[in-house]
């Protein structure tokens, strides 16, 4: 398995993957996303992942029925003076319509794998 280092073996994702594989002997621990999508594609560690970083990388593969298991919020902080700026409100509304496109895209569809 492929997990957080144990000071984020707190969060969500982690609380999960533990649960559900308590005998899965933990290979590989970092602090970095791309560093356990790495180990989950070359060393075949299983890895709970976020979808668009798993989704990018054709090595990977999906288990379980691609079920949503785990969520976590987002935050976009903007100074509230910047905020009122075209071009800074322009991003912030396009960041907010790539996540919402995203996050409504991975709901419709829960039991989908992405390839055989």
């Amino acid at each position: 398995m492929a997990a957080y280092d144990e000071p984020l073996a707190h969060l969500p994702e982690m609380r999960w993957l533990m649960g559900h594989f308590p005998e899965e002997r933990t290979a590989f621990r970092s602090d970095r996303l791309e560093a356990l999508a790495e180990a989950a594609a070359t060393a075949g560690c299983l890895a709970l992942l976020p979808t668009a970083l798993a989704d990018a990388d054709a090595r990977l593969v999906r288990h379980g029925g691609g079920a949503v298991v785990v969520e976590r919020g987002l935050w976009l902080l903007v100074h509230p003076q910047r905020r009122r700026a075209p071009a800074v409100g322009a991003v912030v509304n396009w960041v907010e319509d790539v996540v919402r496109s995203f996050s409504e895209a991975a709901r419709s569809r829960p039991e989908q794998n992405r390839r055989p």
